[in-house]
């Protein structure tokens, strides 16, 4: 009997895991596109934009009537646009003597219906590309919708006082063609022409940081920037004083009188 219903049991809740995994999954949510909102106010274009003129070593593009129909290749509904101020927009209008406005800028459309335009950014309050195209009495309009990069928030460099001041030895570049490349260059802080050679080793006190740069405290009248990466930074402790050994007597020097440069008589001879 035990046995029985444990198989009954096992049986059922092997049924039950088999549907709970042959049941449908729920889709996942679609990334939402922007909708479009139509411009109807924009003017009808009645006069085509000027085109380029053409390069003389490509064939001559073919000329094409037909219905207008604007078709975007770029950029795609939705699509993401990085750049920061301008773009390019290019497609077909369907028409080659159409008339072509994007965001009510003329746009050129060569023969074969084609258009291409480099235009400013939309709004970051209405991202959308509206298109109007005009052939004789035919009109057409489409309206793109796109998303804008935000704006990244950076703040400003500002300086961070180091209290109390660090010490730092300087690095100075790893590879050099000879020993009197091996310097570390210093600069004025507001710009200029001047500059410092300071020697690899030495040790330098650090009162600032700002952003790439470090300020270094040559003496008490004078300040400069030195890049981060040729310092390696110790502990804020002030370096040691020096131990003041007491002069050993010194026996003077006697004078030595300078060399004196002598010559024999001699004679010119011709070669």
């Amino acid at each position: 009997m035990t046995t029985r219903i444990s198989r009954a049991l096992i049986s059922g809740f092997a049924v039950t895991v088999f549907a709970a995994a042959c049941a449908p999954r729920n889709p996942a949510a679609p990334t939402p596109v922007p909708v479009p909102v139509p411009v109807t106010t924009l003017p009808v274009p009645t006069v085509p934009a000027p085109l380029p003129a053409a390069n003389a070593a490509l064939p001559p593009v073919p000329h094409m009537t037909g219905p207008l129909e604007i078709k975007v290749v770029y950029p795609s509904a939705g699509q993401l646009i990085q750049s920061k101020d301008s773009n390019f927009i290019f497609g077909s209008a369907g028409n080659g003597d159409a008339a072509l406005t994007i965001n009510g800028v003329a746009t050129p459309v060569w023969p074969n219906g084609a258009f291409m335009g480099w235009l400013a950014n939309p709004p970051a309050d209405r991202p959308q590309y509206d298109l109007v195209a005009a052939a004789g009495s035919e009109v057409a309009r489409l309206t793109v919708p796109i998303k804008l990069q935000q704006p990244s928030v950076t703040k400003p460099d500002t300086v961070q006082l180091l209290s109390p001041a660090q010490y730092a030895t300087l690095i100075g570049p790893a590879t050099v063609s000879n020993d009197t490349d091996r310097v570390v260059t210093a600069y004025a802080l507001t710009g200029g022409i001047q500059r410092w050679f300071l020697i690899p080793g030495t040790v330098v006190k650090v009162t600032g940081i700002k952003g790439p740069d470090a300020y270094v405290e040559l003496d008490s009248t004078q300040i400069v920037r030195i890049a981060r990466t040729d310092l390696n930074m110790l502990t804020a402790a002030a370096p040691q004083t020096p131990t003041v050994e007491t002069p050993m007597p010194q026996t003077p020097t006697p004078q030595i009188p300078p060399p004196v440069r002598t010559t024999k008589a001699f004679r010119i001879v011709p070669s």
